[in-house]
């Protein structure tokens, strides 16, 4: 699992029809709380979540987009489930609140069908 690098809004648009489930994160070259959250989401959440979608927006260079998004602090997550904002964090965040508040959309989405196949 690795962050999609989304380059504009349209990028950012056609990423969140795709994914039931994503997880965007702004950040910055500049922000230190950024570069290390970076690497380390990825490797936290893969074997919990392997089919969460993972995207990366640069605000620095998109600020357009980080005023749209209303992205003021950094590092910001945002949890889209289908499309839809459910939550967010800004600033100062624990790796495993975000954990916790992954599980109950994802064991929906993408819970096994009981007694399929019988």
């Amino acid at each position: 699992m690795k962050w999609q690098v989304l380059d504009d809004e349209v990028a950012l648009q056609r990423w969140l029809t795709r994914a039931p489930l994503a997880l965007l994160m702004a950040g910055a070259p500049e922000c230190g709380i950024c570069q290390v959250l970076k690497p380390k989401l990825p490797v936290s959440l893969a074997t919990a979540y392997p089919r969460l979608a993972m995207g990366y927006l640069d605000v620095g260079r998109r600020p357009q987009e980080a005023a749209q998004w209303m992205l003021y602090r950094l590092p910001t997550l945002i949890l889209f489930v289908e499309g839809r904002e459910s939550f967010r964090w800004a600033g100062s965040f624990s790796v495993s609140a975000v954990a916790e508040a992954i599980a109950r959309p994802y064991g929906f989405l993408y819970a096994e069908q009981v007694g399929e196949g019988e």
